[in-house]
């Protein structure tokens, strides 16, 4: 199965074809099905709505507006993975940074400093 995602520059056009040199469709003849969300069974309804609202959120060109949605997404990531018994983002943040300083540094991997067996080790638990 291949998975292709096309990006449109102008959201709120239609295309006239797929790609340059395929055919092109004629627009005017186009009659998109009206739909309503009361026409939606409700938890597609509040899926959609949900989506809705994530996508003019991330649309905003207010960085406040952009960096408090996803400031929610985090803390509703971290609230599921809890109730999961899952690490929190903040937790796989920190175990991703001890392990990219033992790949960088590997003689700490083992929790000791060096070969003199002394010093300070590098814990692996978050």
């Amino acid at each position: 199965m291949v998975t292709i995602v096309l990006f449109k520059e102008k959201n709120n056009e239609w295309w006239s074809q797929i790609a340059i040199g395929e055919p092109e469709i004629d627009l005017k003849k186009v009659e998109p099905e009206s739909s309503k969300l009361s026409d939606l069974d409700d938890d597609t309804r509040q899926m959609t709505e949900k989506l809705m609202v994530c996508v003019l959120l991330l649309q905003s060109h207010d960085l406040a507006v952009r960096s408090w949605f996803l400031y929610v997404c985090i803390v509703q990531f971290d609230d599921q993975q809890r109730a999961k018994g899952l690490p929190t983002s903040q937790e796989i943040e920190q175990a991703e940074m001890i392990r990219k300083f033992k790949e960088q540094f590997p003689q700490y991997a083992d929790g000791a400093m060096g070969s003199s067996g002394g010093g300070m080790g590098i814990s692996g638990a978050v």
